[in-house]
């Protein structure tokens, strides 16, 4: 169910005939009017014109029913703020309400998810990281760090890599340096086998055919979108 203005909405069934109306009237017509014709709220309007897979057309998006405002369009221009106009508060202090003062931070105040430097954490994709510094960015890659200190500056292009597959196992006799090319090949499907590899191509054309169907239909859609006279 739909909560709007604190008031519960009312469960609505759409006919096929609602929704044939929906499809041929939304595009062009302003839903607050399409709410009171069908006895709905605006949600349930705008959820039912996605099932039926209709969107406002341009010309209702240019005109002024849509309410949006336009270089040209002159709604609300009695209570725009005028050039050199002084806003009303200006100057004024506003003190916070009680309840928002309990919860605001103070001045030194640490947030309670910082975390202090030297802790590790392990990312999404399985790499150890460690907190360098506080601030923003300050994660630095366990293993990089490592093959850096034992061997320099890691060269553009070039990468670490882990000699076992084990990605938390940052010890130096299991990183190996090595470009992007390298790395590539290392990955590539045939290297697991046949079976391994057809798979993995089965699975990139299954991709490719949903992809392209996909577009398909967004053009078909767009291109059967009601435009009014």
């Amino acid at each position: 169910m739909t909560k709007s203005l604190n008031k519960i909405a009312k469960r609505r069934t759409w006919t096929d005939e609602d929704k044939r109306m929906i499809a041929l009237l939304y595009p062009c017509s302003n839903t607050e009017a399409l709410a009171k014709l069908f006895n709905a709220n605006k949600c349930q309007v705008f959820n039912i014109a996605g099932k039926v897979n209709v969107a406002k057309s341009q010309w209702f998006k240019d005109s002024p029913m849509s309410g949006s405002l336009k270089h040209d369009n002159n709604a609300g221009k009695a209570f725009r703020f005028k050039k050199g106009q002084v806003p009303p508060n200006k100057g004024k202090k506003i003190t916070p309400h009680p309840n928002a003062i309990k919860t605001q931070f103070k001045p030194g105040q640490a947030s309670p998810n910082r975390k202090p430097v030297g802790t590790y954490r392990i990312v999404e994709d399985g790499y150890l990281e460690v907190k360098m510094a506080d601030g923003p960015r300050q994660w630095k890659s366990v293993s990089r760090l490592v093959w850096e200190r034992c061997n320099g500056k890691i060269p553009d292009g070039h990468m670490i890599a882990f000699i076992d597959g084990n990605k938390l196992n940052v010890e130096i006799t299991n990183l190996r340096l090595m470009n992007k090319a390298e790395n590539a090949h290392r990955n590539h499907p045939k290297k697991y086998g046949k079976e391994f590899a057809q798979v993995a191509q089965l699975k990139g054309a299954i991709t490719r055919q949903i992809n392209k169907q996909r577009k398909e239909h967004e053009q078909r859609h767009s291109s059967t979108q009601i435009t009014p006279v």
